[in-house]
This record gives C-alpha cells, structure tokens and sequence, in this order.
C-alpha cells in the first residue's frame, strides 16, 4: 500500500490493517499482565512477562515495517513518475516531479513510453514480461482495452531501443500465437505492423532469420514512438 500525500487516509488505512491486530495483542498484554499480579508463582510471573515482552516487540516490528514498505513504494511511484493511487490522477498527465498536471499537448514520446515501461514491471515474472498477462483480451484480462496497444508498441519501441539480439529472438519465438493475440489487440489500430510482425514470426519459426523485421522496426522505431504519442492524446480521457 504506497505512502499517499493524504496523512490521514494513510492512518486510517492503517488501522484498518494492522489496527484489529494490535488491539488484540494490547488486549492480549493486558490480560497477561493481570495474571502476574493474582499469581504468586515466580516462574508462572516470569513466563508471562517474558510472553509480554513478545507480545509488544512483534507489535513494534509490524509497525515498522509497516513504515518501510509504504515508504519504498512512495519513493518507487516518486521515481517512476506514475501517479500515486492515494490521489486520483491521469497516468499520463500527472507531473509527480513537479506536482501538477499537464495538458496533453505537452506530453512526449519519453513521458509515455517512462510511464508505459514502470507498468509493464508489473507483469513480469522474475523479472521476465508475462506476454500472455499483457496481450490478453478474455474476460478475466486485468489489463484495461485501451491500455493492450500501448503494451506492443512500447514493447517494440524498446526492443527496437535496445537492438539486442537475445531479445529479438526471444520476442519472435513466442510464435504465432504471440503474433496473433497482437493481431487481435492492434486490430484497427496499426495493420501493418502486424502484417509484418506476422512474416517476421513465420520467418523466424521456419529459419531462425529476424533481420528484415528488426531493420524495419529500428528504422521506424521513431514513427512507432509517434503513433504511440498520437494515441495516447486521441484517448487521454480513458487513463483518468
């Protein structure tokens, strides 16, 4: 749960968490330390005092960790610059740097693809993208229709970006049906990138070959960038 600008929505969410916790080992304290005063056992004071000592120190540790994991998931969000889920925010165009919202004209290919590459994390698994999660379009997909182009063009962008053998082999053996989840999500969106998404993975499937298809996207790497751009201002109201 990440550490909003919002104190007291932070409090209570708090309570809310660890509050029926730590009312219960209070009690259980409390409890506890009746018992020593009525009994007149040393060992029996002793037990219980050593249970009580337990009881407050693990009530101190869920608190501080409490602490440090919102307060690395705030400096997380900070750093990635997607807008913090305790304030409701545009994913796009919320500055976090600056605290403060921009129009869509002022947004940039960067500004998008930073914001698109933080969210993509969330789909890997050891630290391997979950392309099935991603590309998804059944009825218990997480991932929002408007979000699934963006996901393959800053997919591409980046791999074009990094032109690094490994990772091209490794995106065009996903194979077809890689080629045609992207078909089904780009539908109406880019045709001819998946035209030539689809004879790159039939090249590859077939002979291990993958130049002409990383020619063509490290050459148009920018125009993607751009139609990547021009779709996210197209829709900017459906990432409130």
């Amino acid at each position: 749960m990440p550490f909003t600008k919002d104190r007291r929505a932070d409090a209570r969410a708090f309570w809310t968490l660890l509050g029926p916790a730590i009312l219960l080992l209070v009690t259980a304290g409390a409890l506890i330390a009746l018992a020593m005063l009525k009994t007149q056992y040393y060992s029996v004071k002793i037990f219980l005092l050593v249970l009580s000592a337990c009881i407050v120190t693990f009530a101190v540790v869920m608190i501080v960790l409490w602490r440090q994991v919102t307060g690395r998931s705030a400096a997380f969000l900070k750093k990635s610059g997607v807008p913090d889920p305790g304030v409701h925010h545009n994913i796009f165009l919320y500055n976090q740097e600056k605290d403060v919202d921009v129009s869509a004209d002022e947004l940039t290919v960067d500004d998008v693809v930073k914001r698109m590459t933080v969210i993509l994390t969330f789909f890997a698994k050891r630290k391997k993208l979950n392309i099935e999660a991603v590309l998804d379009t059944s009825p218990r997909s997480k991932v929002p229709a408007v979000m699934r182009p963006l996901f393959v063009w800053v997919l591409l962008y980046n791999i074009a970006g990094a032109d690094n053998e490994l990772q091209w082999s490794s995106f065009l053996s996903c194979g077809k049906p890689m080629a045609d989840a992207v078909a089904a999500v780009m539908a109406g969106e880019d045709e001819d990138l998946v035209r030539r998404l689809q004879r790159g993975v039939a090249l590859y499937t077939e002979q291990k070959k993958y130049d002409a298809f990383r020619t063509y996207m490290v050459e148009h790497r920018d125009a993607i960038g751009e139609r990547m751009l021009q779709y996210v201002r197209e829709h900017i109201r459906e990432f409130d």
